[in-house]
């Protein structure tokens, strides 16, 4: 499978003991493993995504969670230009 990505704003995060769901307003959960190496920096991010409100993408692998959720590869933020 290619890698593809998907943006929205974060409208859900619900952590777990194996890692995180983030769901993008499109309805889709994502599934970030704790185990990922950037897992602690991709959370933040996603939660100060989802506090203001800025876009966010997610990057899949294309493996699944165990629950049948793409994983999260890796992800970005674009902030607004000032005006």
């Amino acid at each position: 499978m290619a890698h593809v990505s998907f943006s929205g704003r974060v409208t859900r995060l619900y952590p777990d003991r194996g890692g995180a769901y983030i769901q993008l307003d499109e309805g889709t959960y994502y599934y970030l493993l704790l185990n990922h190496e950037n897992y602690d920096a991709i959370f933040s991010m996603a939660m100060f995504a989802a506090i203001n409100g800025v876009s966010f993408t997610i990057r899949i692998t294309g493996g699944k969670s165990a629950s049948g959720h793409d994983l999260v590869e890796y992800a970005t933020m674009n902030f607004p230009l000032p005006k």
